[in-house]
């Protein structure tokens, strides 16, 4: 990859005005895909829901077929995700979980995937969907997950978002709850992170996977939801009916903390996008309100 195209991926999270142009997009793909060579390319398109990746979607022109792909550009600074393990994951998963990848680069991160033209969960839960789909849903995923030995500690991550920026903690937040650790779990399972497929839900960006409670993956969908906070003890029973209260808030203030961090760490390194700050605002109320 050119330096200029390191460049504009790093200074592209917070300005759409500083995003590669169509040519240079082209090219990118071309170097990735030289088996593509005699294709031609259209439709560059800048897909604004991925907060810590830059996606494109795009449409190759091959004879008299055309087809749409989304190609990924990760964050130069997104050194903690391991590249191999990502790639070989995908690989193993089944192809009715998610979208597979048709070139993965395991030193920058860079994919592509074919583009599925389905809504993404968060456009269309509240006017299709309940918080039982979302049970349903999350059962289903778990069942078909291969097993892991890598393990995710949110918490863990929440401090590395803290100690890498630096940031302080506010007054009363604390990181000292122990997570129990029970399977395989997406660990990111946020709105935007799930099509809505008519053979199925489709889960996507998998950097997170590992062994972590599974109660984690409800809370997280959950609350990228903005569902009710007061409504999660129910269906957490509906999900696992063994789930007392402190596994319950173990999870909510695991995830409500991650969420704080990162987004805090996000506008430290200059990704100053109002939905980062907004992020800031709310992980902070709730936590607080776990405080009141």
């Amino acid at each position: 990859m050119s330096r200029h195209a390191e460049q504009f991926i790093s200074q592209s999270l917070n300005s759409e005005s500083q995003l590669p142009s169509a040519n240079e997009l082209e090219q990118i793909v071309r170097r990735c895909m030289p088996a593509w060579h005699a294709c031609r390319f259209s439709g560059f398109e800048f897909m604004p829901g991925g907060y810590s990746n830059l996606n494109f979607r795009f449409i190759r022109h091959a004879d008299d077929e055309a087809a749409s792909f989304i190609l990924r550009q990760p964050p130069l600074a997104a050194k903690q995700v391991d590249r191999v393990f990502e790639r070989n994951w995908y690989a193993a998963l089944p192809d009715r979980v998610t979208v597979k990848p048709v070139y993965f680069n395991v030193q920058t991160g860079v994919m592509i995937t074919e583009f599925v033209d389905a809504p993404l969960l968060v456009d269309v839960f509240s006017d299709c969907f309940n918080s039982r789909d979302l049970v349903h849903y999350i059962k289903k995923l778990h069942s078909q997950l291969p097993t892991t030995e890598r393990r995710f500690d949110p918490l863990a991550q929440a401090k590395h978002f803290v100690d890498e920026a630096p940031i302080a903690l506010p007054t009363g937040l604390r990181m000292d709850a122990t997570q129990s650790l029970h399977r395989t779990c997406h660990n990111d399972l946020n709105p935007w992170n799930v099509l809505v497929a008519e053979g199925g839900w489709l889960t996507i960006d998998w950097e997170q996977v590992g062994q972590n409670d599974p109660i984690f993956d409800l809370v997280t969908l959950h609350q990228g939801l903005f569902c009710p906070p007061d409504e999660l003890n129910e269906v957490a029973k509906l999900f696992l009916p063994n789930c007392d209260d402190a596994r319950l808030e173990t999870a909510y203030r695991a995830f409500w903390l991650r969420e704080w961090a990162w987004a805090k760490q996000q506008l430290v390194l200059g990704n100053e996008r109002s939905e980062i700050a907004e992020q800031v605002e709310v992980a902070y109320e709730r936590l607080q309100a776990l405080r009141d």
